[in-house]
């Protein structure tokens, strides 16, 4: 059950590879989620009958989500009562105090299986009291998805493409995506949104190089364009959310904040750069993906980058390999069992 884009990463790919084993699966999705998973063309269904649940599914697995009042713990509970196994998928590193709290304040009894995708999430259950035989570790399946990706052969430009991916800020605790005074970063105008922030000294730093480079902004799906209308003279094209990510491949360096889609595009050796506002925030990104991905923190650290950006052309990024077990895998052991 899955309500976010970020967790509905657990659906791609998951009902044809259980049928491979003879498991049936269905996808439950609601909200922005829907979008998302059709762009990917995979199927899922609306509703939940929470009557039905007890006698034809034997676990189910919600997707931790932005969502406060989710109607979805309403189903967990009911099925939890029955005797059944839950499962919580925490897809990302960051949050992790406020979506421990959302569960113990929506779920009358504890979940069976946490399941996350790297070992800082992993850790932070322990540290909040999470039993660690409760807790497994696997692929996030969009990582794998990505790297059975037909590569295209890069474009030959005298300008260096370069795109922004666009990011929310705002979350379940509000105050972790607004200016405080442990921002190392700033902007050119009095915005106090991270992300916003973030972008401008993106543009700030690629001043003097203005006519070696084109920006493309890349919409976060819940963000509209008239967002960034203020922003349009530092912006050659923009992106909406639902473009294919085979248009995602032709860039010379990916940057982002902290979203996922860094960690994506890094597994297909794309070049990318996360800007934070303040250092400890770097960590909110996939620990198994992040130590391949440039980081900077500070105005001098952006113009340090792009010195070295602009004048190296023969910039090698290393090749990452996964070796983690699947989630399917993880599921197809627990059926089995």
């Amino acid at each position: 059950m899955v309500e976010d884009p970020g967790v509905a990463n657990f659906a791609l790919g998951l009902k044809d590879a259980l049928y491979e084993n003879k498991i049936h699966c269905d996808v439950f999705a609601t909200g922005v989620s829907r979008d998302y998973l059709r762009h990917y063309n995979e199927k899922f269904l609306y509703t939940v009958q929470i009557t039905s649940l007890k006698n034809y599914y034997d676990f189910i697995f919600y997707g931790t989500s932005e969502v406060k009042d989710s109607n979805f713990y309403n189903i967990l509970n009911k099925f939890k009562s029955e005797g059944k196994k839950i499962g919580i998928i925490i897809d990302a590193p960051n949050s992790i105090d406020e979506r421990l709290k959302q569960i113990k304040k929506n779920l009358k009894l504890e979940a069976d299986f946490f399941i996350v995708s790297d070992k800082t999430t992993n850790r932070e259950l322990l540290r909040l009291n999470i039993k660690k035989e409760k807790i497994f570790e696997v692929l996030n399946p969009k990582f794998s998805w990505m790297q059975k990706i037909k590569k295209k052969n890069k474009t030959n430009s005298k300008k260096k493409k370069i795109i922004f991916l666009s990011e929310l800020s705002t979350g379940l605790n509000d105050n972790n995506f607004l200016k405080n005074r442990n921002y190392n970063l700033s902007g050119f105008t009095n915005s106090n949104k991270r992300t916003e922030i973030v972008f401008e000294e993106l543009i700030s730093g690629l001043k003097k190089y203005e006519g070696k480079f084109s920006l493309t902004l890349k919409l976060h799906p819940k963000e509209k364009v008239s967002s960034y209308i203020k922003y349009k003279s530092f912006i050659h094209y923009i992106l909406p959310s639902k473009v294919p990510i085979n248009n995602l491949l032709d860039f010379d360096l990916v940057i982002g904040v902290t979203t996922n889609m860094l960690c994506e595009l890094r597994t297909i050796n794309i070049p990318c750069l996360s800007i934070t506002p303040r250092k400890k925030e770097f960590n909110w990104l996939n620990s198994d993906i992040r130590k391949y991905i440039d980081h900077v923190y500070t105005s001098k650290q952006i113009d340090k980058y792009f010195k070295i950006f602009f004048n190296n052309t023969n910039h090698v990024v290393e090749e990452i390999r996964l070796n983690k077990k699947p989630f399917s895998i993880f599921i197809k052991n627990l059926y089995y069992q």
